[in-house]
């Protein structure tokens, strides 16, 4: 629920459409622990990024640069395409379309 009040204050969506896109970061983080996801996000430029990310089997010395504590303005994510960290506003989010196995 504080993605969604995030989303519905910090942008222009209606509350179902805030809710809609905090369940599907909800599944998308879910599905990440588990493996790797493909998922969509509006980056700062405009531009749509398809992205290819995953939560665990990352080694420690690169989870040192996970936040300590939860945020719900930012969704990070590690990125197998780039190998590194990457994360974006929550409001951009747009779909993640289905588990992917690398």
């Amino acid at each position: 629920m504080k993605y969604a009040h995030y989303i519905y204050h910090n942008s222009n969506r209606d509350w179902s459409n805030s809710l809609s896109t905090a369940w599907q970061i909800y599944f998308c983080m879910k599905f990440m622990c588990n493996g790797s996801v493909k998922f969509f996000y509006r980056k700062q430029d405009g531009t749509i990024r398809c992205a290819f990310g995953k939560l665990k089997g990352i080694s420690r010395k690169k989870k040192n640069k996970l936040p300590r504590e939860p945020r719900f303005d930012i969704f990070v994510y590690y990125d197998l395409e780039k190998d590194d960290f990457r994360c974006f506003k929550t409001e951009n989010f747009i779909a993640a379309s289905r588990v992917w196995t690398r």
